[in-house]
Formats: structure tokens, C-alpha cells, sequence
């Protein structure tokens, strides 16, 4: 810390070393962490990415509500009041509102950030999972076929598509655009997984069974990542009488950001 400190005195601007001393001032202060990184905000010399590094711990341990969810949100807007052109803290924000279930609020945000950066496809896997939550399909299938023109290589790109175009009623494309998907995704356990899930829940209600029990007995729950692929393993558990699994994927599509209050309605209708 004497160093940073003599750094400051030739170097008043030096970002490294002002990060460095007020990092160890605010761990020096009264208040939690989350207060501390609040106030690392209201020195202009701290670069944007120290503090966002200093955040992701705490987004990734985040709960839908309490103390440090609020404290969150509310760093989040400092973020972006303090530099609303960054395409990162409106990022930020998006995940911290979708995870805390705010999530007509993060698909703005996410919106927003790829108006001002649409060159890093995860900002859009996100967005359009955050459409299919909405249930705003139109919007969602412009997105998607947007992503798709970046990020042709990107096989979920074609699977939300297929999604949205299903959705839409335009099933004709649905086949079309996973079987792109199905070429991209190559030996991708994920992908391939996603695109069987999918595949088997949009026929769930004519297959047999044993059909869906055997798509089922071959998923792998490692591969299952999103909270839209969640609630549809749910879905197909429910199929086939299977509360227990039924419960357990819905639940987890809950704590993965999907809408609470349309899965916990589907929840109630087990007990």
C-alpha cells in the first residue's frame, strides 16, 4: 500500500494505484462488502472493470431477494447512471434484475447493452432466453434470426429461433432451423441435448410414454444449462406422471432466473 500511495502522489490519475488504495481503505471501513464496492464508485480514477471484477462474486452467489439483492440492484444502477454508453454495466444490471426475477427490467437492459455492443453472442443467449421468459415470441424471433446473421456458427442461436418460430405458429420452420442446428452443434452434449429436449416437448402431447421416458433416460442433467430447457425437462416429466422429477427440474429453472410466478402456478397444481 506505500507503494500505491507514493505511485499516487507523481500520479494522482493512476488508476491501478487508486484502485489498489481504496480497495484497502473500504476494507478498512464500517458497512459489508457490498457497501464498500458501492463506494468504490465515487472515485473517477478506478477503472469500470475493477469494479465489475469486484462484483462477480457476489452475482454469482446471488438469491431472488434479501439484503444483498437489493444492495445489487442498486450498485447496478450506479453502473449504469455513472456510465450509461458502456455496453458492460447495462450488462451487469441485466443479469442482477434477471436473477432477481425483475425480468421486464433485464430484457431492456439487455437490449440495451447489445445496441451499444452486439459482438459477444453469450449478451444474446441471454437476451432471448429473457424473451422466451416474457413470452414476447415476436420480438424474441427477431432476435434470434438477428443472431443468427452475427453468429452463424452459433447452434443455440438456431435453437431459440426454432423456439420462437414454433411459438409464432410458423411450424414449418421449426425442423428447418434445428436440423442447422443439429449440424453446427456436432458432438456438443449441450447443444444436442437442448435439441432433444426441445424437439420431444413441442410433440410431447402425441408421443407415447415411453417415448418421452426414453429421450428422459437419456439426458444427462451436467448438459441441461438453461432455465428455458429446465422448465421444459419439468414439462416432460410432468408428461409422464413423474412429480418427483417434475418438481426438481421446475424448481431448478427457478433458481437458473425463470419467471417464478408461472412455474411456482405449475408447482401448486402437483400438491
Amino acid at each position: 500500500l506505500e507503494y500505491y500511495n507514493k505511485v499516487l502522489k507523481i500520479e494522482p490519475d493512476n488508476p491501478t494505484a487508486s484502485f489498489a488504495v481504496a480497495r484497502e481503505n473500504s476494507e478498512n471501513s464500517e458497512g459489508t462488502p457490498l457497501h464498500r464496492i458501492s463506494s468504490l464508485l465515487d472515485n473517477d480514477n478506478i477503472a469500470l472493470d475493477d469494479v465489475i471484477k469486484e462484483l462477480m462474486p457476489f452475482m454469482s452467489n446471488m438469491t431472488h431477494e434479501g439484503e444483498q439483492t437489493e444492495l445489487l440492484k442498486a450498485i447496478s444502477q450506479k453502473l449504469v447512471d455513472k456510465y450509461p454508453d458502456e455496453a458492460k454495466t447495462h450488462s451487469v444490471r441485466a443479469d442482477i434484475l434477471f436473477y432477481a426475477g425483475d425480468l421486464a427490467a433485464s430484457e431492456k437492459h439487455y437490449e440495451k447493452a447489445i445496441s451499444i455492443d452486439d459482438s459477444k453472442y453469450t449478451l444474446w443467449d441471454q437476451w432471448l432466453i429473457n424473451l422466451w421468459e416474457i413470452e414476447e415470441y415476436e420480438k424474441m424471433e427477431e432476435a434470434a434470426m438477428n443472431s443468427i446473421e452475427l453468429f452463424p456458427n452459433q447452434a443455440g442461436a438456431f435453437i431459440y429461433y426454432s423456439m420462437a418460430v414454433f411459438e409464432n405458429n410458423q411450424r414449418e420452420l421449426v425442423e428447418e432451423y434445428l436440423d442447422e442446428a443439429s449440424l453446427i452443434a456436432g458432438n456438443n452434449p449441450v447443444h444436442l441435448s437442448s435439441i432433444n429436449i426441445f424437439k420431444t416437448w413441442m410433440k410431447k402431447d402425441d408421443l407415447a410414454n415411453d417415448m418421452i421416458a426414453s429421450t428422459l433416460g437419456k439426458l444427462d442433467e451436467r448438459h441441461i444449462l438453461s432455465p428455458v430447457l429446465m422448465e421444459m425437462t419439468g414439462d416432460l416429466y410432468h408428461s409422464i406422471s413423474d412429480p418427483a422429477n417434475t418438481r426438481k427440474y421446475w424448481k431448478k429453472a427457478i433458481n437458473y432466473g425463470a419467471d417464478r410466478e408461472r412455474i411456482n402456478r405449475k408447482i401448486g397444481m402437483l400438491n
